[in-house]
């Protein structure tokens, strides 16, 4: 059965809505990754969409253990939630390349959009910073870079750091420090008892680790990156506007689009 036949079968599938499963399965056999996952969780897969009377943007998520995606049934926001589905293995209750306790969840949500800006170049990063570690992970080491994006999609966490070889420490330590980054910035907007610039040391440790490791491989990219970061960071640290920060930086990101 193949894609065009599991979604005839389902109701309440627009034209616009196939072409999208259509483009994300593409994306990933033409690349070379594997398909089992997408394909297996999309004969099952349910949508709530959401009404939007208000003409409000719409927060759209996918659940793993229902696998269900909630908020909407199409867009750029239906494209990166069928690529969380697309890295969901049932058999082994894994989600791309999230570890226990929620480990390397930021980067996952990096991997996540970066595909989605290949298939919409349109697509407004929702999870920039992250996006740019991992465009500074591949660029730091771009020996296997192939094998670990496939590890997204065969939901394999350890083999994904397993590949930094001798590094693998350096990055499990830079990916958690990522995290911490992703829970403070969640408290600071929320008002909870967390200071910006708390916020902006583990951003600043999470690149810094894996950069300056870069450094000393003689990486001229990783100097180039890190300058640019640290001067922007130190810029904009008292004027607390996460804008500037993501905006000075976007540039760094098209670079890595050509991993697509």
């Amino acid at each position: 059965m193949n894609i065009e036949d599991v979604l005839n079968i389902k109701k309440g599938y627009k034209i616009k809505d196939k072409l999208e499963f259509k483009e994300v399965r593409d994306f990933i056999f033409n690349n070379g990754f594997p398909t089992n996952n997408f394909d297996y969780n999309l004969k099952s897969l349910v949508i709530d969409k959401k009404n939007n009377k208000n003409n409000t943007s719409i927060i759209s998520s996918y659940d793993p253990v229902f696998n269900r995606i909630k908020g909407t049934n199409s867009g750029e926001s239906f494209i990166h939630e069928l690529f969380h589905m697309s890295s969901c293995n049932d058999q082994k209750k894994s989600v791309g390349i999230i570890g226990k306790a929620g480990f390397a969840r930021s980067l996952n949500e990096g991997i996540t959009d970066y595909y989605t800006q290949c298939v919409n170049n349109s697509y407004k990063c929702n999870y920039s910073f992250e996006v740019l570690f991992l465009e500074s992970l591949n660029f730091m080491y771009p020996e296997n870079s192939k094998k670990r994006m496939a590890c997204y999609f065969k939901a394999d966490s350890n083999k994904f750091f397993n590949l930094f070889e001798k590094d693998k420490d350096i990055i499990i330590y830079a990916t958690n420090e990522l995290d911490i980054y992703d829970i403070y910035k969640t408290s600071y907007k929320e008002k909870n008892d967390i200071k910006y610039e708390d916020v902006i040391d583990h951003l600043t440790n999470a690149f810094s680790i894996i950069i300056n490791n870069g450094i000393k491989k003689d990486n001229n990219i990783a100097y180039d990156i890190l300058s640019d970061f640290e001067d922007t960071v130190r810029f904009v640290i008292k004027k607390e506007n996460w804008n500037m920060v993501i905006d000075s930086i976007e540039n760094k990101i098209e670079r890595g689009k050509k991993l697509c």
